[in-house]
């Protein structure tokens, strides 16, 4: 359980320290280089998903947003008693980035994002945050351990 509270505390505070940092530091639509032309900070607004997929105008990502940390606590917990330490860990790392970017949401009607990663003007992810990735990784994390613990058990 400590684990799982000290990811989502770091992750989480990290989220919101970096968001706090690129809005009153860099203005809206500007970007800082930090590797080149490789990394940069560019302050942008995301009303999007992930990666800035469009779910629609009218998606409700605030509702699905809280159902999403609902869902993730009542794992966290379940995990837990379970004696699952690192699907707690997962599903921590997962709340922070929801956390995160609900928080945004509810604040700004859209999510701060400031990561821009590419190898030039053209080529470019998405402009992404802290809380992104934790969502990604998380994510990531949660189907290593599924396809370990199948194969281990037809292994078996």
């Amino acid at each position: 359980m400590k684990k799982a509270l000290l990811i989502f505390l770091c992750v989480f505070a990290l989220d919101r320290i970096t968001k706090y940092i690129v809005v009153s530091k860099i203005p809206y639509g500007h970007d800082v280089n930090v590797v080149g032309e490789f990394v940069r900070i560019t302050h942008v607004r995301n009303p999007n998903s992930l990666w800035s997929i469009s779910l629609g105008e009218r998606f409700p990502y605030v509702f699905v947003g809280l159902l999403a940390l609902i869902l993730l606590t009542t794992l966290i917990v379940e995990a837990i008693k379970s004696r699952q330490e690192g699907y707690a860990c997962v599903y921590a790392l997962l709340l922070a980035g929801v956390a995160g970017n609900i928080i945004d949401r509810i604040r700004f009607k859209e999510v701060i994002d400031f990561i821009d990663i590419g190898i030039s003007p053209a080529l470019r992810w998405p402009v992404f945050n802290v809380a992104d990735s934790a969502i990604s990784i998380g994510l990531v994390l949660y189907f290593i351990m599924l396809v370990r613990e199948r194969s281990s058990k037809r292994s078996k």
